[in-house]
């Protein structure tokens, strides 16, 4: 990049923070041509000169004609830059074709790598699609806190060394977008992602969305390295429908909905929101994680390596869910935490079906649990439940109250609490 290139592009980013910005017309005729022969001899726009990046100042239609390699690095003026967009109204079409940064294979560090942008840009309403990423610290980048871009169809972001992806003020996904070897940050403004898939995260594969989050039928897939998981990070006010993470953790700590999402090698954590008609299995940790004021609704967990379902605050509910052949407790709720659980099927857990210490347990099933079906610690209430095939079949604290239970096939049936009701223990027709 020559001198004057430098000194133009920081002016202009920083004219941009001021509200200010040059703006050059482009061609409105059809779609403006980008290739790597104007961009190296003439300049591929009014006011554009030779080398990169190329600069689009006006808004309109622009289009690949062939695969653009350019060796993109960063200098004093700031990270090297292959296309930047200093105006609102640009869709970028990319043919079909490449802009791929060969920088890495021509000796430069990983560490300048990881300082290049595929796209920058300043303005909102930036549209890109059809075409491949690849090769940069960042493929798409908003250069203003609150810029957002639209990433349309059949775009693929890749890069196998360095993470290459989005790193944006509030970007919207069409369908048919790849990610391979990607990241994605997201520090304002709404995200959606709508059948979109993530491949190899890599070890900087976290993504993170902040404030309307919406992602709707994405598939993450396994990271690159097989014991590493990645993480989305939901931070306010989120949905996911229909989402397939493998080795993916989703961490959602306010106000979102989960639905119809599948997680393998993975685990969910959620506060203030809602986990609905989704499954979690294979969890090195917990299969689900809640906090305060949290719904599991039609929800699965199995064979986690902790306990299936943890639940750490008060405000908690759980219907009609099921925790299966987790090495340690089906559900557990520790002593701060205020639950009702509902319709729950808790079977075949290495420790507890159900543990907790306050709260209602009704109407829930506990069957094949080592050591314990029902075992609550404080002021507690067990109605209508069915424990069978454990060591304890119930256990209350003297505060606790019980009634309506069917126990058997237990070495203890039922100890403790105030009886409300009888129950059924084995054959003898009250208990205990």
């Amino acid at each position: 990049m020559s001198p004057v290139r430098k000194q133009t592009l920081t002016l202009v980013f920083a004219l941009s923070l001021l509200g200010g910005g040059v703006r050059v017309a482009a061609g409105s005729q059809g779609a403006v041509q980008l290739s790597f022969a104007c961009a190296t001899q003439t300049g591929c726009l009014p006011g554009d000169s030779p080398g990169f990046p190329i600069t689009i100042d006006g808004p309109g239609s622009y289009r690949l004609t062939g695969d653009i390699d350019a060796a993109i690095s960063p200098d004093e003026a700031g990270p090297g830059v292959a296309i930047f967009v200093r105006s609102s109204g640009v869709s970028i079409d990319l043919g079909g074709f490449t802009l791929r940064n060969i920088c890495l294979d021509q000796g430069c560090s990983a560490h300048d790598v990881a300082n290049t942008i595929g796209v920058a840009y300043l303005e909102d309403a930036l549209r890109i699609s059809n075409g491949r990423i690849q090769g940069f610290g960042s493929s798409v980048q908003s250069r203003t806190p609150t810029a957002g871009v639209i990433v349309g169809r059949n775009l693929r972001f890749a890069q196998a060394q360095v993470p290459s992806g989005l790193d944006t003020g509030g970007p919207g996904f069409e369908a048919g977008v790849l990610c391979t070897s990607c990241r994605l940050r997201v520090v304002h403004g709404a995200l959606l992602l709508h059948e979109v898939q993530i491949e190899h995260a890599g070890a900087a594969g976290n993504w993170e969305g902040q404030h309307g989050v919406v992602l709707d039928g994405v598939r993450f897939k396994a990271p690159v390295e097989g014991s590493f998981r990645a993480t989305f990070f939901v931070a306010a006010a989120g949905a996911l429908s229909d989402v397939s993470m493998e080795s993916w953790d989703i961490k959602s700590p306010a106000c979102s909905v989960i639905a119809n999402t599948r997680v393998v090698n993975g685990g969910v954590i959620s506060s203030h929101g809602v986990v609905v008609d989704s499954f979690v299995s294979e969890s090195p940790t917990h299969g689900i994680t809640s906090a305060t004021s949290v719904l599991l609704r039609r929800t699965g967990v199995s064979k986690s390596d902790d306990d299936g379902i943890n639940l750490t605050g008060d405000s908690i509910a759980a219907f009609d869910v099921t925790t299966s052949d987790n090495t340690d407790s089906g559900l557990l709720a520790d002593s701060d935490a205020i639950v009702l659980v509902r319709g729950v099927a808790s079977h075949n857990n290495a420790k507890l079906g159900i543990a907790g210490h306050h709260g209602q347990v009704i109407d829930s099933t506990c069957q094949g649990n080592t050591f314990g079906g029902i075992i609550v610690s404080g002021a507690a209430r067990i109605m209508g439940n069915t424990v069978t095939e454990t060591e304890v079949g119930m256990l209350l604290a003297d505060d606790g109250a019980q009634g309506e239970n069917t126990i058997s096939g237990t070495d203890t049936n039922l100890a403790g609490g105030q009886i409300l009701a009888p129950s059924l223990c084995g054959n003898d027709l009250v208990c205990p």
